[in-house]
């Protein structure tokens, strides 16, 4: 089961709302291929509703959408794909979730940093020269995968971690519950794709996203332990 979060809001000195930032994850895949019209998809209807009822900008961050579509899913047009509810389904949850937000504090401290993880690169593939960035041969003819992640830390107590493909909930689940920080969120498709991130068990049975990965069944394992490791070290 996955929860919506909801990363601290912003206000001015008379709390007034600057904006609010809501993590959660799904797929904008509402509306499929015979749709020709430029639209936000779920997140764009969302977020549009918030902004609304709040009257400050929205920022919304998808999570690990990896195995998890709407409920309503690849419909021609906005109106069959009930497109509209998603203002009640999601929109009413960040809401609420909005008014549960008590503390504040006007002492805020960042820190970035960046790590690389590394793991085998699923066979038969060819990977393209211009992300060679994002590969690394070993010898014995052996390619690894390097994915990039990104960590923002606000102050030792939240932390928003990203990386360029689309995660399976249960891998950011997991490891948001080994995680040191009160706040842990994951921010899905972070400054790219490099496809999709399954957990071990999916690329054993099979199917579309383990198909379209380019990484093997230890995928999940590598960066499960390499995240969780980097953030005990960031609160030492």
């Amino acid at each position: 089961m996955t929860r919506l979060l909801v990363l601290p809001r912003l206000e001015d000195l008379h709390g007034g709302v600057i904006a609010l930032i809501a993590n959660y994850p799904i797929h904008g895949t509402d509306l499929g291929p015979p749709n020709l019209k430029i639209n936000g998809d779920v997140p764009g209807v969302v977020t549009q509703y918030v902004e609304e009822k709040i009257g400050a900008p929205v920022l919304f961050i998808n999570g690990a959408e990896g195995d998890l579509a709407p409920i309503y899913s690849v419909y021609p047009d906005p109106e069959s794909g009930h497109l509209s509810e998603f203002r009640a389904l999601l929109g009413n949850r960040i809401l609420q979730a909005n008014e549960k937000i008590l503390n504040f504090t006007t002492d805020v401290h960042l820190g970035e940093s960046e790590q690389f993880v590394e793991t085998p690169l699923r066979a038969g593939l060819i990977w393209p020269s211009d992300l060679g960035r994002y590969i690394h041969a070993v010898e014995g003819g052996t390619s690894l995968v390097r994915i990039p992640v990104r960590f923002l830390v606000i102050n030792k107590e939240t932390v928003l971690w990203g990386a360029p493909i689309k995660m399976f909930c249960e891998i950011a689940m997991d490891i948001r519950g080994h995680s040191p920080f009160p706040n842990t969120f994951y921010f899905g498709l972070l400054n790219g794709w490099l496809g999709y991130l399954p957990t071990g068990q999916a690329v054993r049975e099979k199917g579309y996203e383990p198909s379209t990965s380019p990484v093997t069944e230890r995928g999940e394992e590598d960066v499960r332990q390499r995240v969780i490791t980097y953030l005990n070290g960031l609160v030492r």
